[in-house]
């Protein structure tokens, strides 16, 4: 059984695919074969990099073409330095343009899936004080939630966990990913009282985690945007490199 999917990620990761092969054994007994199903799945996960891995340019962040540097004297490394640190540390291997990893799942972990949610979101989202009305706009794996000054996106990463995208403030469009908004301004959603994962394996409770976190980490640190009241972020976001 074989099974593939796309999705998109930030604009250094072109694309993601997964594919399940249904693991079979060969059983010799006497003279004939026998072929049986061992009840597992190899699932094989494949991310491809628009920019080189290894790339310095790429992974440190640079100003008029020189490197940024903190009070230590260390560069500043980019969002797309972290996410290839991240992968490293969830067992990615990287061969030059592509990350992979090889893992095995059994069929009730195989089974899980279409884990994202609109009505999570509505659901969750009710769990909170917002400072105005707000509306929720389902769109298959995402969930677009509209203020009356500002507008994100929160979506299925493909990872078991979401991502969220602000796309308008004010009437105008734009797009800031959450993890960018963070970095700007020095903060860090594990500083938040956040709520642990139970699995490394996406999980349907971990999906509502992840909501959730991402609901904690907005209200702690961006309800001023969410209400039209932080008009520097837009420029901060802006001279991101």
């Amino acid at each position: 059984m074989w099974r593939f999917n796309n999705f998109k990620l930030t604009k250094n990761l072109a694309k993601r695919s997964i594919i399940f092969v249904k693991e079979f054994k060969i059983v010799v007994k006497g003279f004939k074969f026998y072929l049986y199903e061992s009840g597992f799945y190899w699932r094989v996960e494949k991310l491809q990099f628009v920019d080189d891995p290894k790339s310095v340019d790429k992974l440190f962040v640079k100003i008029d073409n020189d490197f940024v540097i903190d009070e230590l004297g260390n560069r500043i490394p980019t969002i797309f330095s972290k996410e290839i640190e991240r992968l490293l540390e969830n067992g990615y291997k990287i061969e030059g343009h592509i990350a992979k990893k090889l893992s095995k799942m059994n069929e009730e972990r195989f089974e899980i899936e279409d884990l994202f949610s609109t009505s999570m979101v509505e659901e969750i989202m009710k769990e909170f004080v917002w400072p105005m009305p707000y509306k929720i706009i389902d769109d298959d794996f995402s969930a677009e939630v509209i203020f009356p000054e500002c507008t994100f996106i929160i979506s299925d990463d493909g990872l078991g966990a979401t991502d969220l995208d602000f796309t308008s403030y004010k009437g105008k469009d734009l797009r800031i990913n959450i993890s960018v908004a963070l970095w700007v301004r020095n903060l860090k959603a594990s500083d938040l009282n956040l709520i642990k994962r139970v699995s490394v394996w996406p999980n349907e409770e971990d999906m509502k985690t992840s909501i959730k976190n991402t609901m904690i980490t907005l209200q702690a640190y961006f309800l001023p945007f969410i209400a039209g009241n932080d008009d520097e972020l837009i420029e901060e976001a802006e001279n991101f490199h």
